[in-house]
């Protein structure tokens, strides 16, 4: 049954960083059956690879449908502006202190190093340093 769940990494790449702007849907989708909430140092760093190499994040109207779909599957509302309908492209910036509220007992029972050891990684290219 746990490799039919959707992993939290692979969802907060999907949904990007809407996904992070609530606490409150963080913590409903950690709840819901479908999705693999464990996290561990490579789900960590899998994480940062991900948030590095969409950064700064552009959201469009499909991504936008998504979330939205996403959210009334938890049968959440966005409280957020409803900007669904635009076809506009908006850049949108990572909420890592929202997600780490959210899963602050997790990552501080992992050992960073365990993180840095996964992120000496072929995926991780970083071309532009003032991402870090």
């Amino acid at each position: 049954m746990k490799n039919d769940l959707i992993p939290l990494e692979k969802l907060y790449e999907d949904l990007g960083p809407s996904f992070f702007n609530n606490c409150k849907t963080i913590t409903s989708a950690s709840k819901s059956p479908l999705i693999d909430y464990s996290l561990n140092a490579k789900d960590i760093s899998e994480l940062i690879i991900n948030i590095i190499k969409k950064t700064p994040f552009t959201e469009d109207k499909e991504i936008r449908i998504m979330n939205k779909s996403f959210l009334k599957s938890l049968d959440l509302e966005n409280d957020k502006e409803k900007k669904e309908e635009s076809s506009d492209k908006f850049q949108m910036e990572w909420n890592i202190d929202n997600f780490y509220k959210v899963y602050k007992k997790e990552i501080d029972a992992i050992n960073p190093k365990d993180i840095f050891n996964y992120l000496d990684n072929p995926k991780l290219v970083i071309k532009d340093k003032k991402k870090i």
